[in-house]
């Protein structure tokens, strides 16, 4: 691709003293799938949604498309019957009023932890099959969960759950419990819960959920279990390979995931996204928290996964880490992670180090920024593409920088800091002002070739623009240049310039009139010379057309 200097570049960059460029993103290279889902964990509150405007806030504001309800033990009685009365009817009340936001929103019931009080002791009380055995839930000693009964419980929850006629899609049955869960008691498990199933039941529509394990703590544990597993023949016994990964914990590397998808075959869930503002880890340095957790977030799906589910400490959505969760949420579902440079590493950088990671979905790009450090000015953002950049008012927000403070970790809404970029050239921009101890992301559209009037779509108008242009020239690549077909930037509508049209169209599955009809159909002064030179474009296209051919 052709670099052209513009002097509007030039003279901002000797002014400001920077000479290097600072990043670049690639929109040809996708590093990682498409971000199919994200959710809002209510384990930890299940009152976390009761309101209208909360809901409002993480599914219309924040556009998630799944819910991780928790499914407490503690409140099932042997016989069937099931507290509903307090955290239960809470998290009922949550659910519906998610649902009433975006009725499209998937649920995913998943246990709850709760230490040595995580299973009732019916639960574990032991049977022919399935004798006692003690285990452990993060070093607190329980006895292991029969698998007898806790089939039933599970049916039981879904059950009540097809009573208030809420159907779960994903069922999490193991939730940092591997200890006393374990893979044969596990097993079991599944294959006991359609029998209990039926016997409540439970019409096929509220069944038909997919099973997400092991849910461990670190990818590691997650790969032995699978492991497990798979030394038995029973990889059937799960359907997404979902594991927690912790930007402060020794839960494994970024690399682990693609073990993990490697030794399952299954598609990748981040079933517990942190942002531990708050912890211990980060007194202090709340802005370093926000940088490590996006960097486990976005390396996480760089190495494969592609569903998340962040953690919620607390109910209040003006906080720090709810405003860029919601924002993180917005700017990748539906999105996949491009090329970005300088790249970063999940656990491995130095501290204070700025991260920069862009996102595209269509046209639009977003360009997160997390500096934990000292301000950047003028940093310069290469755009590499066989297109060209959104200048400011081509259409309409098709631009926008947004940095918060990452130290504002109070209940108010974290100070916004303005901040200009400007779109400088056709494949680059200039960020002016990057603040110190900051997180915030930068929106752009970006046209692709054969876009001549910027409207994101190919039609008569494009072609229009190309015919008016032809065989104008310019001294380099400008927006004026390239609304008139200069699609490979060398300053001419040309020839050249036609093919690349006349592909565009194709690989939208649309035709493209010859030149000479071109010609003919508008009727405009620039269409002139395209008369002139048909005949003998045509026989040159046709010349080619024949050799691809051969």
């Amino acid at each position: 691709m052709s670099r052209f200097p513009f002097l509007l570049l030039l003279a901002h960059l000797l002014l400001a003293g920077v000479s290097t460029l600072a990043v670049t993103v690639n929109l040809d290279v996708p590093v990682g799938p498409v971000v199919a889902r994200w959710g809002w964990d209510i384990k930890g509150n299940a009152n976390r949604f009761s309101g209208q405007r909360d809901a409002a806030n993480a599914y219309a504001d924040a556009n998630a498309n799944l819910l991780r309800i928790p499914i407490f033990a503690p409140l099932h009685s042997a016989n069937g019957d099931i507290d509903v009365s307090g955290s239960y009817g809470n998290m009922l009340n949550s659910i519906n009023q998610v649902l009433a936001v975006n009725p499209n929103v998937e649920i995913f019931a998943s246990l709850k932890l709760s230490g040595a009080a995580t299973f009732p002791g019916w639960v574990s009380q032991p049977s022919a099959a399935w004798p006692t055995e003690n285990g452990s839930v993060f070093g607190d000693a329980v006895q292991k969960p029969n698998p007898e009964h806790y089939s039933g419980l599970i049916a039981s929850y879904i059950d009540w759950l097809r009573s208030e006629g809420i159907k779960i899609d994903y069922l999490g049955l193991n939730n940092e419990t591997l200890g006393a869960l374990t893979w044969d008691r596990y097993i079991d498990t599944v294959d006991l819960l359609p029998s209990r199933l039926d016997a409540l039941g439970v019409p096929a529509e509220y069944r038909d959920f997919e099973l997400v394990g092991p849910d461990a703590f670190g990818i590691p544990t997650s790969e032995t279990f699978v492991q497990n597993l798979m030394n038995v023949g029973r990889l059937d016994t799960i359907d997404i390979a979902g594991s927690h990964f912790y930007p402060q914990y020794a839960s494994g590397q970024e690399t682990d995931w693609e073990d993990l998808a490697a030794l399952s075959g299954k598609p990748l869930w981040h079933t517990e996204v942190h942002m531990p503002v708050g912890n211990a880890e980060y007194v202090g340095i709340p802005e370093q928290a926000v940088r490590d957790t996006l960097s486990v977030l976005f390396a996480s799906n760089k190495r494969g996964v592609e569903s998340f589910v962040w953690w919620g400490y607390n109910n209040n959505e003006n906080s720090l880490g709810s405003l860029v969760r919601g924002n993180v949420i917005n700017s990748t579902l539906g999105a996949y992670p491009i090329e970005t440079t300088p790249t970063f590493t999940a656990k491995d950088d130095a501290p204070q180090q700025p991260l920069y990671q862009a996102y595209l979905n269509g046209d639009r790009v977003a360009l997160w920024v997390a500096n934990p450090g000292d301000a950047l000015t003028d940093l310069e953002v290469e755009i590499d593409f066989d297109g060209i950049v959104a200048v400011p008012g081509t259409r309409s927000q098709s631009f926008s920088v947004t940095f918060w403070g990452a130290t504002d970790t109070g209940d108010a809404a974290p100070s916004q800091i303005a901040s200009a970029a400007i779109a400088i050239a056709a494949d680059s921009m200039v960020i002016d002002l990057v603040p110190e101890n900051s997180v915030g992301v930068v929106y752009f559209d970006v046209w692709r070739v054969g876009d001549a009037n910027l409207d994101g779509l190919l039609d008569q108008n494009d072609i229009k623009n190309f015919v008016d242009g032809w065989l104008s020239e310019q001294s380099g690549p400008t927006l004026d240049s390239w609304m008139k077909g200069d699609f490979d930037r060398d300053g001419i509508t040309s020839m050249a310039d036609f093919v690349i049209l006349r592909q565009a169209f194709r690989d939208q599955g649309l035709s493209l009139p010859s030149l000479s009809e071109l010609a003919t159909e508008v009727a405009e002064p620039g269409a002139l010379p395209l008369v002139v030179s048909a005949t003998l474009i045509q026989l040159l296209l046709g010349r080619r057309s024949r050799l691809t051919r051969r």
